[in-house]
């Protein structure tokens, strides 16, 4: 049998009578040969007197050999495999017996050695045949594995050693377990449970006596070894680099350079990848923090040590928080808090009863001291004292709330103070202006700090369209963004203008004002209020209709609720039943429908909201799907299920099958699957499983993958 990479092994060899004449070859008369011919794969010439026995002969008819070989085979330019038997030899091209044909199995290798196999036993013989390698072993590996540096692997009564590429003995076989030469640098051996250290040639480097050896460095290349439980550092020839006290060393990857932790007598230090000791054992614990920060322990106190192992913050805190954006944390001592930076210097000193968490938008928090509260930026710089009874910092316009006894104001998150002796603030309106109070009625002041009308209204309404609806003596009027009363308190309710014109409520009627006061239409309806631009909502007697700004009646009040679906499109009820109507009041779904359902997504191009883009209709167990138009989707379908994943996927059931569309009704995964979705809640994968196609949709990307064929 041949090798197909690099040996050649002689086991099988091929009959003669299966090689036919090569014409090239010389067949001389052989005396006594019943047959003459050549070897295929050479010029070479056999005989036989048998045709059960062969011999080869020159080309003038001498005989190279005698007449014992049941095969022949060409191995090389110099050397022919023969077998007499079972048995196989070598013999060279001119018939010189190289290997007598004794033997089970031989292998020759790229460096002319051979392996031979005899009753079982394994050996190693040179080139010209002489045994290098009594045929005494259970086995030897390949003579020329590049991976093993060209060491090969012996065993004998279930013990191993360890030979070069032409047999001679590296290490004799007595060892239980061999680890070599596969590690770039090193090996190891064991008897029992010690192991010793080789070369990456496998040479012996150090006694058998470690528990362990290991990798602990790359960079430089250093090893760690165990002896007597305690683990020490030596390099690559087994001398020792620091002794044997440690109960714990890391190991390094082949790239990684700086420190680690190690373990000492129940306490934990630093080390880096030379070996040096960084930091001593001094430490109950350390755990990797937040960007390759450590954390140290002892006695219940945490300190800091920076990437290098050094320490920065001492080891004195009840407790550190992780780094903000500035690269904060929060330390706690004697149940006091401050601020330290990345560097461990302290920023805020640790004498506060309390921090607050910084505002998402501006950074800043507020601190407490002896229950009173102040203001920090994000850099820990105090921008307002701890000498306030109340600080709340920000709300969502940028703005904060603060108290000093009886009076409350307002901050900004750049610690400016709107607080007065003379009334309270109470916030601030949309176009900048304070909204202040005393004694129960309200007035406005500007960030100067004046006051833009006296304090003498009962409610003040927030601007829109320019003016302000304020209430005085109960009856309500309008103001400007001056503070000047343009229309007089006389109405007993009023709204916010839009477009020019609002609704008030004189002598028990509504009306459409503008700004100059002046009534401009009735509005017969118990109720109207702003609904979008050129419309409002009215109601009379309890049913719900739309008027436009100029007082025509878009949609009766004949509805019992309208709900806006599309720019011109409204949801509408009925009692028990529901459909869709357009803006004047045209039916485009029938109002007889059991229940609704409505599917947005998220529209950030234009409104930066949700926006309804598909609607469902049902009767029991029968949905219709409609756009926000009212155009009819899937009019050939008619859905038994209609469940929402999220704002963009839906999963459907149509005559028994399944498949998933999204919010514009536009088919994701074909509605053809007979079994309902398997849902993989922990991977968000909703899985379509058919007969012959299977998809994965992935809940959270939003994409399907096809599997055409399954198994």
């Amino acid at each position: 049998m041949l090798s197909i990479k690099k040996l050649i092994i002689v086991c099988i060899f091929i009959p003669t009578s299966m090689v036919h004449a090569n014409e090239e070859c010389v067949k001389p008369s052989v005396n006594g040969a019943t047959y003459v011919g050549c070897l295929r794969e050479d010029k070479l010439t056999v005989a036989t007197l048998d045709n059960t026995l062969w011999a080869l002969v020159n080309e003038k008819g001498a005989l190279l050999t005698d007449y014992a070989f049941d095969n022949f085979i060409d191995i090389n330019d110099t050397l022919l495999g023969v077998a007499s038997g079972s048995k196989k030899g070598i013999i060279n091209k001119q018939g010189k017996q190289i290997l007598p044909t004794v033997y089970d199995g031989i292998t020759l290798y790229d460096n002319h050695y051979f392996r031979l196999n005899q009753d079982g036993k394994y050996g190693v013989a040179d080139p010209l045949g002489n045994i290098v390698l009594p045929l005494e072993y259970d086995w030897v590996d390949s003579l020329d594995n590049d991976h093993n540096h060209n060491r090969a692997l012996i065993s004998k009564q279930e013990k191993k050693g360890l030979i070069d590429e032409k047999g001679h003995i590296v290490l004799p076989a007595k060892y239980d377990r061999l680890f070599c030469c596969r590690e770039p640098y090193y090996g190891k051996v064991a008897i029992g449970n010690r192991y010793g250290l080789t070369n990456e040639l496998g040479n012996l480097l150090s006694p058998i006596e470690y528990q362990e050896i290991k990798t602990f460095s790359h960079r430089p290349m250093m090893l760690k070894a165990k002896k007597e439980d305690k683990w020490g550092l030596i390099d690559l020839k087994g001398n020792i680099l620091h002794p044997f006290e440690f109960d714990q060393l890391p190991s390094f990857y082949p790239d990684e350079v700086g420190v680690e932790t190690f373990e000492k007598d129940g306490k934990v230090g630093f080390i880096n990848n030379e070996g040096k000791i960084v930091s001593s054992a001094n430490y109950d614990n350390i755990s990797v923090f937040d960007d390759k920060k450590y954390e140290l322990k002892n006695d219940n106190l945490y300190g800091l040590a920076n990437s290098a192992g050094q320490l920065i913050a001492p080891v004195e805190y009840a407790d550190i928080s992780t780094a903000d954006e500035q690269d904060l944390r929060v330390v706690e001592k004697n149940k006091k808090y401050g601020l330290i930076n990345g560097a461990g210097e302290i920023i805020l000193a640790v004498e506060y009863d309390k921090l607050g968490y910084p505002d998402d938008e501006s950074g800043v928090r507020t601190i407490r001291k002896e229950d009173k509260y102040g203001l920090i930026d994000r850099h820990g710089s105090i921008l307002i004292p701890p000498e306030y009874d109340m600080l709340i910092c920000c709300y969502a316009n940028g703005y904060g709330s603060i108290a000093k006894g009886h009076n409350q104001g307002v901050i900004d998150s750049s610690g400016k103070i709107y607080l007065s002796d003379d009334y309270d603030y109470e916030g601030i309106s949309l176009n900048g202006l304070f909204l202040v109070a005393r004694d129960g009625l309200q007035g406005l002041a500007n960030k100067e700090e004046q006051l833009m009308t006296p304090i003498v209204y009962e409610d003040i309404s927030p601007f829109s369209d320019g003016l302000s609806a304020v209430q005085k003596d109960g009856k309500w009027g309008y103001i400007n963004t001056a503070g000047t009363l343009v229309i007089k308190n006389i109405y007993k309710h009023a709204q916010a203008f839009h477009d020019g014109i609002a609704v008030a409520k004189i002598d028990n009627k509504n009306w459409f004002i503008d700004k100059q006061g002046r009534k401009v239409l009735p509005l017969p309806f118990d109720r109207i209020t702003y609904d979008n631009p050129n419309r409002y909502r009215v109601s009379k007697n309890g049913k719900t209709g739309m008027i436009d700004v100029k007082g025509n009646v878009l949609i009766p009040p004949m509805y019992n609720r309208l709900m806006q679906i599309g720019a011109q499109t409204y949801f509408a009820a009925k009692p028990n039943a529901w459909g869709m109507i357009s803006s004047t009041n045209k039916t485009i779904v029938p109002i007889k429908y059991h229940d609704i359902k409505e599917f947005s997504i998220f529209d950030s191009a234009t409104t930066d909201s949700m926006t309804t883009t598909m609607v469902g209709f049902s009767d029991p167990g029968d949905w219709r799907l409609y756009d926000a138009q009212g155009k009819r989707l899937h009019p050939d379908k008619r859905f038994s299920k209609i469940t929402a994943l999220n704002n963009d996927s839906i999963v459907v059931q149509s005559e028994e099958k399944w498949g998933l569309i999204d919010a514009k009704g536009e088919i994701i995964i074909p509605i053809d699957f007979k079994d309902e979705p398997l849902d993989y809640g922990y991977k968000d994968e909703l899985h379509f499983v058919g007969d012959k196609q299977k998809f994965i949709f992935n809940k959270k990307t939003k994409e399907s993958i096809l599997i055409e064929k399954l198994p």
